[in-house]
């Protein structure tokens, strides 16, 4: 029975249904024929379009195109900084991105407690080919470390101890807005040549107001083997003269089948248009078997801009623990000078 009954009232409440709209249709023509202003019935047809007619979806629409339009200001603006911090305080992240034909030169006085004063210089040039849409281009290096000695009394000369140099066509592969892959074929020179290949690409991610960057490699030296390595960034601003860094590598190595890591934390602070500092502390441990290297540092740099928008001076003091001397504090102080030649800025 209680199926019955079931089916009785599924059949009856379409029926139920039309007749209590075509109640209030009918009620609602009365009401409306009983106005001061005794308007015209509305035609059965009108009222179907109407009661058809979508609801309009504007406000979820509008809400969209905002928060769209808001991450795509915020994600330029985040770029644009963290792109003035790198190239303001130079490094590789600054000569890895940076865009158009430059000559960059470095030139620095390094001391530690107790050791010998190591003079370093370094020259690296880039070169776009033409005709090439700026996806091909040369690039060259050389870097060179000498070391202060004595020669008779208080007499110092400089005997050079190491020079490496090479030589590279680079290629982009492909290009996003947000990632980029390249390819680098060249030779090391310095005693005899050494031909390597490198792929490299790197991705950001913006997350609000903090920003991931990965970046990876792949390099082939004849003498080593394969190298890889693994770079992540996660950064954010911190109001409108702070920008907060923290940055984790890792190099796996073919020859000695080991992993060298390095974490760093940095705080970079905008001091105007000409001046910044660069707060960190940093670890690394170098798995070498040759030349192993645990170590811990905290240090500081100063920058300015002494000319124009080429060239700066950098003081960076330190305070390293390393295990090969049971961690005991050694002082060290780097002063250095940069000079950047370029008809395109970075």
């Amino acid at each position: 029975m209680d199926r019955k009954y079931l089916l009785i009232i599924i059949l009856l409440l379409p029926g139920l249904c039309f007749a209590q709209n075509e109640t209030g249709k009918t009620l609602a023509v009365q009401t409306n024929e009983h106005t001061d202003e005794q308007k015209p019935p509305v035609p059965e047809e009108q009222l179907k379009q109407e009661d058809e007619q979508p609801v309009p979806d504007e406000i979820p629409s509008r809400s969209i195109r905002f928060l769209d339009v808001s991450h795509k200001l915020i994600t330029e603006k985040f770029d644009l900084l963290a792109h003035k911090i790198d190239v303001f305080f130079g490094g590789e992240r600054a000569y890895d991105e940076a865009t158009g034909s430059f000559i960059e030169l470095n030139l620095s006085i390094q001391k530690d407690e107790g050791t010998p004063t190591i003079n370093r210089s370094k020259v690296r040039a880039k070169l776009e080919l033409p005709n090439t849409e700026k996806k091909l281009s040369l690039r060259f290096e050389n870097e060179a470390d000498g070391t202060q000695v004595s020669s008779g009394g208080s007499q110092l000369t400089s005997d050079i101890i190491d020079t490496t140099s090479s030589a590279a066509f680079s290629a982009v592969l492909q290009e996003g807005k947000l990632w980029r892959f390249n390819s680098d074929v060249g030779v090391r020179f310095n005693v005899g040549f050494e031909p390597f290949v490198r792929f490299r690409g790197h991705g950001k991610q913006q997350f609000d107001v903090w920003r991931s960057r990965l970046k990876g490699s792949l390099l082939w030296k004849e003498s080593e083997g394969n190298e890889i390595k693994t770079e992540i960034d996660f950064e954010r601003p911190i109001g409108e003269a702070f920008f907060f860094r923290v940055n984790s590598v890792a190099v796996w190595h073919e020859r000695v089948h080991e992993t060298d890591y390095g974490h760093s934390i940095a705080l970079y602070q905008n001091l105007g248009r000409s001046r910044g500092i660069v707060y960190r502390i940093s670890m690394r441990d170098i798995n070498d078997p040759a030349e192993p290297d645990k170590s811990y540092t905290i240090d500081l740099a100063y920058r300015k801009r002494i000319y124009k928008d080429w060239v700066f001076m950098e003081i960076n003091p330190a305070q390293i623990y390393r295990e090969e001397n049971d961690f005991e504090r050694n002082g060290q102080i780097t002063f250095s000078i940069q000079a950047m030649f370029s008809h395109k800025k970075h």
